[in-house]
């Protein structure tokens, strides 16, 4: 085997950009993960392979990824078991949640629990609103991105900037406007949302509208 010319080693700024332009910009894990370790047999293995029933496991081969010894101490983490494909059963789930919110806060509430859209399995926060509801201006963005992901808040990061400095530039800030966004979760990767997606969240921005009564909506 020849060994790799440094010119063929990859820059790290090319590799995070790569990385970047693929949606994988956030780490797995809290702690780094030893993929060459041996891999620890389960309790009931080792009692089986003590009684002489079939034979203690050997140290893998191959690169599947072990367990951290350290995990049973990291608090869970609450995730959806599962990505949701959006259908009309859900669409109508949501329009029904919808409806029976008489105040934000209660949609808020629906929303948390709403397992119908597959962007809630991957996203880190539920993007409600942010700014006055009882101002006269509404904004509405399209969906959050990484930094309002984060946050829990839309337009905080580069865009959030801007949208500040054009309040700033007619006499506004977010204490005098609300702000929301037409889909609540992060799509991976700063993705367009689908059009399954945005009917699926469809229902809740319209209720979002009617309960803050914008006198004036800019989408």
């Amino acid at each position: 085997m020849t060994a790799a010319s440094p010119n063929n080693i990859p820059d790290i700024a090319d590799l995070l950009a790569f990385y970047a332009s693929v949606g994988v910009d956030e780490a797995l894990e809290d702690q780094p993960v030893n993929r060459f370790a041996e891999v620890a047999p389960k309790p009931m293995e080792r009692a089986a392979a003590s009684s002489g029933d079939i034979a203690a496991p050997q140290r893998s081969t191959n690169m599947s990824r072990p367990e951290p010894s350290d995990r049973s101490s990291a608090p869970p983490v609450a995730r959806p078991t599962s990505a949701t494909v959006p259908d009309e059963a859900q669409a109508a789930l949501a329009r029904q949640l919808a409806t029976t919110a008489t105040t934000l806060d209660e949609l808020r509430q629906h929303m948390a629990a709403f397992e119908g859209c597959n962007l809630k399995a991957t996203a880190k926060s539920l993007v409600f609103a942010d700014g006055n509801p009882d101002a006269a201006v509404m904004l509405v963005g399209e969906a959050p991105g990484r930094d309002e992901d984060i946050e829990g808040l839309p337009f905080v990061g580069r865009s959030g900037r801007l949208l500040d400095r054009m309040l700033a530039a007619i006499g506004l800030d977010r204490t005098s406007v609300y702000i929301a966004n037409v889909i609540p979760w992060r799509p991976p990767g700063n993705r367009t949302p689908t059009p399954h997606e945005t009917e699926i969240c469809r229902p809740f921005i319209e209720r979002q509208i009617e309960l803050v009564n914008p006198k004036v909506l800019i989408n």
